[in-house]
């Protein structure tokens, strides 16, 4: 590789993140043109953790801007179906909006679902977003090429959803799961490495967070069983017996920390309901499970997974690879999302509809990096030929992905969307 190269390839290393950012931030300022639209729907029974109480006076005082938010019967409380996961991630960008706000208006008389607190949960989402992509790059980096980790990059964050979770509907709780999820992936090797109490308790906290935001997350519990550690092939599954077995006086304070973090909620419940454990969703629930729509889920044009994110083709190939070679790692994200996928297809609304693609899938996304990778390294590289098909292939996928989530408009889920029209906004995108 002559010198040239070289520093060529030293600075596209050193930009594309910076240049990613900046991508990113325009945006989302691009998108929001009223920021206070945010707070309706999904991402306002989230928010109303936070405006509730510190905006409102209490949840018997708060004025919901969307009529399917009520009090919970037998009260005047006014209730949110969700957990308060989601609102704890969002609230220090609420508060530094709303001090913005103050400053500027010299009061703080409002309910909290102004454009100045829109802009907050837009940075919120950007932020989480964007530390998730500098996770995943430095946990990637320290076993692949650069240059295949800045493909993932690129492939994960604009060729799938996540971009349009981050910008075009921040509030949801996909990005704020994606950003605990990544933390958990990255910090549970750690823990491996240094088994102190202090990690032990950090790591109850970023469970209780993951499983908090929202519960089926606790899938990521799993993750123990395949995380890389000391040991032959990455650690055994004797390694990880004995791991916990030699540290099980550590294993209550990690407890304590998930109860901790949960007890708020618990609490919330309790003291609207009367029940410290409640199922809060009603009558929605899992009414496929003994025959879920996993086809549906996934090749469906109501928000399958791979038709609107038909990059994840390639490290679904590269998970395949990896479980013919029978890695650890593999065989674990396999069995993740295997689960994963099992449960939303069994949900009384398997397309989780209001949604551009398959929303539920976005915050495992950085568990596909290292599949990515294997795909792109192991099966890409050796030959020129398929480095540059490829190559091409991730630019127009990310192209497709790119525009198709900019002229997204509720509701495509619905009946009358159909094969034809998304063939038709295809075709208008390429201009065939």
């Amino acid at each position: 590789m002559s010198p040239t190269t070289v520093l060529a390839r030293k600075a596209i290393f050193r930009l594309y993140f910076p240049l990613l950012v900046l991508f990113t931030c325009f945006a989302g300022l691009h998108l929001q043109k009223y920021p206070d639209m945010i707070f309706s729907s999904d991402p306002e029974g989230y928010y109303m953790y936070i405006a509730a109480p510190f905006f409102s006076g209490g949840f018997d005082q708060y004025k919901p801007g969307s009529p399917v938010y009520t009090p919970f019967e037998g009260t005047n409380q006014y209730f949110s179906k969700y957990t308060y996961g989601t609102a704890l991630l969002e609230a220090p960008f609420v508060f530094a909006a709303h001090f913005v706000y103050v400053v500027k208006e010299g009061h703080h008389n409002t309910h909290g679902r102004l454009r100045e607190h829109g802009f907050g949960i837009l940075a919120a989402y950007v932020f989480y977003s964007l530390f998730s992509l500098w996770l995943l790059r430095r946990f990637l980096e320290k076993r692949f090429d650069p240059l295949w980790v800045m493909a993932t990059i690129f492939g994960l964050f604009l060729g799938t959803n996540w971009l349009f979770y981050t910008v075009k509907e921040p509030g949801n709780s996909h990005i704020a799961s994606l950003f605990i999820i990544t933390c958990w992936m990255v910090f549970v090797p750690v823990l491996f490495r240094e088994p102190s109490r202090k990690n032990f308790a950090l790591a109850g906290l970023i469970f209780g967070l993951t499983s908090l935001i929202r519960p089926t997350n606790a899938v990521a519990i799993v993750y123990l069983l395949f995380a890389e550690m000391a040991g032959p092939n990455g650690g055994n599954w004797k390694d990880r017996r004995d791991f916990l077995l030699k540290h099980w006086k550590s294993l209550p304070i990690a407890a304590a920390m998930v109860l901790l973090v949960w007890f708020p909620q618990l609490w919330y419940w309790h003291s609207i309901t009367g029940h410290w454990l409640y199922y809060s969703y009603d009558e929605e629930g899992f009414i496929y499970w003994q025959s879920p729509k996993i086809l549906h889920v996934l090749f469906d044009v109501q928000n399958g997974l791979f038709v609107y994110a038909p990059i994840l083709f390639m490290p679904a190939i590269g998970l395949v690879y990896g479980v013919w070679h029978k890695r650890r790692e593999a065989l674990g994200i396999s069995a993740v999302l295997a689960i994963l996928t099992y449960l939303f297809a069994s949900w009384h609304t398997w397309s989780f509809g209001g949604a551009y693609g398959h929303r539920c899938y976005v915050e495992w996304l950085g568990f596909l990096g290292i599949p990515f990778c294997w795909f792109l390294q192991e099966l890409t590289a050796p030959s020129v030929r398929a480095r540059w098909a490829v190559s091409g292939l991730i630019a127009a996928l990310i192209y497709l992905s790119i525009g198709l989530s900019y002229l997204y408009q509720w509701p495509w889920e619905h009946p009358q969307w159909t094969w034809g029209r998304l063939q038709e906004t295809i075709c208008g995108l390429f201009h065939f």
